[in-house]
């Protein structure tokens, strides 16, 4: 399914199926409704690419790219979307094209309606809630939910509301005085503040309201992708944003994986297309299976079930290697036999088999964290023998160093930019010796008193000779002398002022006492590197009218996507193996997966099934399914008989008795119905309900033809070209679309 796109200046043509070509020109005038149903690895996002890209050529009618708007749920997807619009426009156009996340639109929209407005990210909330005590709980730390509904209240309330309420009736509305919700407005130091949730109300609220943007009028085309996992708030804001307008909605409801979050894909298809005739809506489904082997198409379709299927032709052509079905005594074996069936590999095919082929992949994070540091003290211990290791490099869909104390930089960073926030600043203060959240509550409560900024009261105390801690007396003085010195659009100097505020007030010390290993220094050394990196990306991309530090910290939280070859996009380069939740792993694809154990039973949930099928779609060529000695899916492993019963009766026992958390009841086990919801007519027959789709011997690989059969899927030998197949029905839609809009 290779593209064939000419150089810059040159034409641009598409090599795509019938189906696909369909999409690509399908009607996009106003009121009109295109839906795309893509499963796995059928080239949805690439054809949703070329559809925007037919859209602005002459042939399809010349559209400007701020016309047409793309939204979707994750940045990774949007950063994947705009690095393929690359391969068919200009960079300058693929940059400049209007493709983000639904947050972000909530705050470009927020931005134009408020100027003055402070989204609280998570770390801030929590950081806060240590700040303020709450006296109905003993003066504990102040609850988190309770902090996120006022937050998400305080734009609402006007002065005038706010002084009409008498103490008692503030405290029954809002369960809290009117002076503690004074004290926590001054200390995020915006009225205009937003959660992440509360940001997509209000921008619902504007969407609809007589205030909409000029930015937002000028759409004439809304594309939403991955729509299964649009939850409530998305759906209002595409409802908002659709009428006079074509919308094209692109996704997979059997891969909805935020049912958690209120995702309800066939329910919010109907709403959206019951707002269009029966006329102005159509319908494609993407049917074609580009990436998975026909051994892995079966399994994963047989795990999700036959009615459910979308994905009815596979390409690829086959492995004749199936799915492997290993058991393990416990999860530590199946981590040891991870480890080393990695290492088999990579050294059988001498190096053709590469670190970064392999992903380890599970529901949650807790599994994956536990692989993770066993491959961690399993190469510890083969440095100290001097054995090779395995690279290892953990998915994260948040910037890592976010979630280390390297994110109380952010807070600095905001010190430096403008002081006079309190909360970074008392954040900041927060880290040095002896300051204890009674001696912030005491500048905060002076500062209130004189109807000061922390800073404004601190510099007071400075100039009037006013006792105070000297620790926070040299902050406050080297603040002032670093502001009067950094360069706000220099990387360098940023950094350099920023390890230099570590170094000396307390985030070095910080680090210190967490007594990190050498790996998790090198890690933070690394961390460091890539926030620098950002800094220097983001200097290419930021407004004329805003300083680089001002520009980073308005977008900081989307700083691993915004450059096109980013993390994401250039794992075959690190030659690491990749260890991601399933979540994270979505829109990714590897040569070979490992689902771990915890993942692969008890699938009865249709929702545990979409998962699972997530998961199993992200091989291309080899599937490690893996399970424990007392699990048992007669989906996949066949019926249970009696002495298997017997069997698994006696782990299962022993598995209760070591304490060992077990989540499966072989008792439940009821074949032949395979899956509850499937109509009697479309039950798997008996043979084919039992037919064994996997193996329990990993391939050997000893004979040259496996291992080249293997290799050939996986595109590494000049032999076979993969999906080469598809050329019979393949259609060349080309033109001289995209010349008149190259930059």
């Amino acid at each position: 399914m290779n593209n064939t796109v000419g150089k810059k200046d040159e034409d641009v043509s598409f090599v795509c199926t019938p189906l696909q070509k369909e999409v690509i020109v399908s009607d996009f005038t106003p009121n009109t409704l295109l839906t795309v149903i893509a499963g796995p690895g059928s080239g949805k996002t690439r054809t949703l690419c070329s559809r925007l890209a037919y859209m602005m050529s002459k042939e399809g009618g010349g559209m400007k790219p701020n016309e047409i708007l793309v939204l979707s749920l994750t940045n990774k997807s949007v950063d994947d979307f705009k690095y393929r619009l690359g391969n068919l426009v200009s960079d300058k156009i693929a940059a400049n094209a209007d493709v983000m996340t639904f947050h972000s639109l909530a705050a470009s929209v927020l931005r134009k309606q408020y100027n003055n407005w402070r989204l609280v990210e998570e770390d801030d909330i929590k950081r806060l809630c240590e700040f303020i005590r709450d006296p109905k709980r003993n003066n504990k730390s102040f609850p988190i939910m309770q902090m996120k509904g006022l937050i998400g209240k305080m734009h609402e309330m006007t002065s005038e509301q706010f002084d009409s309420y008498s103490d008692e009736t503030f405290r029954s509305d809002y369960g809290v005085s009117k002076s503690l919700y004074t004290k926590i407005q001054r200390l995020i130091g915006a009225k205009n503040a937003f959660t992440y949730d509360n940001m997509l109300i209000e921008c619902n609220r504007i969407l609809r309201s007589d205030k909409v943007p000029e930015f937002i009028k000028k759409y004439k085309v809304i594309f939403v992708d991955e729509f299964q996992d649009a939850y409530p708030a998305l759906i209002s804001i595409i409802t908002a944003l659709n009428k006079g307008r074509h919308l094209t909605l692109a996704g997979d409801s059997n891969q909805s994986i935020y049912e958690f979050m209120g995702a309800s894909p066939q329910k919010s298809w109907r709403k959206i297309a019951s707002m269009y005739n029966s006329d102005k809506k159509h319908k494609i489904v993407l049917n074609q299976a580009f990436r998975s082997t026909p051994e892995l198409l079966e399994l994963s379709n047989k795990v999700l079930g036959i009615t459910q299927i979308n994905l009815q032709e596979c390409v690829k052509e086959s492995a004749q290697i199936a799915p492997i079905r290993k058991s393990f005594e416990n999860k530590e074996k199946e981590h040891q036999f991870m480890y080393d069936e990695i290492a088999r590999l990579v050294n059988t095919s001498h190096g053709l088999i590469k670190y970064s082929d392999f992903a380890i992949l599970s529901a949650t994070n807790r599994d994956i964290d536990n692989a993770y540091k066993y491959f961690e003290e399993r190469n510890a211990l083969s440095r100290l023998k001097s054995n090779d290791i395995i690279e290892i490099n953990r998915l994260n869909s948040t910037p890592r160093w976010l979630r280390t104390n390297l994110s109380m930089l952010l807070q600095y960073m905001k010190v430096l930019l403008s002081p006079f926030e309190n909360f970074p600043l008392l954040s900041s203060i927060n880290l040095l010796h002896n300051v204890g959240v009674a001696t912030i509550d005491n500048i905060f409560s002076n500062a209130a008193a004189k109807s000061m900024s922390a800073w404004e009261y601190l510099c007071f105390c400075i100039d009037n000779k006013v006792q105070i801690s000297k620790y926070i007396r040299e902050f406050i003085l080297y603040v002032q002398k670093v502001r009067s010195r950094i360069d706000l659009d220099d990387p360098n100097s940023i950094m350099l002022n920023l390890l230099e505020m570590a170094e000396k007030f307390g985030l070095k010390k910080q680090l210190i006492s967490a007594k990190l290993s050498k790996r998790q220094k090198e890690e933070y050394q690394e961390c460091l590197i890539a926030m620098h990196n950002s800094l220097k990306q983001f200097l290419n991309l930021k407004p004329e009218d805003q300083t680089l530090l001002e520009f980073y910290l308005n977008n900081f939280s989307t700083q691993l996507f915004m450059n096109p070859k980013s993390n994401f996009l250039t794992l075959g380069s690190q030659n690491k193996v990749n260890f991601s939740t399933i979540h994270t792993s979505k829109g990714l694809e590897f040569p070979i997966v490992f689902l771990l154990s915890e993942n692969n039973f008890n699938i009865s949930r249709y929702a545990k099934r979409r998962l699972v099928y997530v998961g199993m779609t992200r091989a291309t060529s080899m599937l490690y399914f893996n399970k424990l000695d007392y699990q048992w899916e007669p989906v996949i492993d066949g019926p249970l008989g009696a002495t298997d019963r017997n069997k698994m009766h006696a782990l299962f026992k022993v598995r209760k008795a070591t304490s060992q958390s077990s989540v499966n009841n072989y008792n439940e086990y009821k074949p032949p119905k395979v899956f509850p919801h499937v109509e009697s007519s479309a039950l798997l027959t008996q043979h084919e309900s039992h037919k064994v789709l996997c193996t329990k011997a990993a391939p050997k690989f000893t004979d040259s033809d496996t291992l080249q059969r293997l290799l050939n899927v996986m595109g590494r030998s000049k032999a076979t070209k993969v999906g080469s197949d598809i050329s019979v029905k393949a259609l060349k839609l080309s033109s001289s679309m995209l010349s008149h809009i190259r930059i």
